[in-house]
């Protein structure tokens, strides 16, 4: 949500965060010959479209960072269309499985990370 300009966090900080983001973004631009990002400083926030493709193309590596210390026991709860349901991925948050577990999507609340 960070990368993507979507994050929930509103803070002074945030604005100095999405700062430093765009920075990153413009270079990473810079760095692949711009292309279909050239427009990205007018898009709201700054790249979106390089982020979105930047997230899709990294979400499995991010996804074991942020799983890589879980414990044995900790379980990913994924909401279904039936709200008295849920489903479960353990262990490690599906970490462990072959092929790992990678969420599909993006839908997993924040309070829930």
């Amino acid at each position: 949500d960070i990368i993507r300009g979507r994050d929930l966090w509103e803070h002074q900080d945030m604005k100095k965060l999405q700062g430093h983001l765009k920075t990153i973004f413009d270079k990473i631009n810079e760095h692949n010959g711009g292309g279909k990002y050239n427009n990205g400083n007018s898009e709201n926030p700054p790249y979106k479209t390089l982020r979105d493709d930047w997230w899709n193309a990294n979400r499995d590596q991010i996804w074991k960072a942020i799983t890589c210390s879980a414990p044995e026991t900790a379980m990913l709860t994924i909401p279904t269309t039936d709200p008295t349901t849920h489903k479960w991925h353990s262990p490690r948050c599906g970490r462990d499985k072959n092929p790992p577990y990678i969420p599909p999507d993006d839908y997993i609340p924040q309070r829930l990370r």
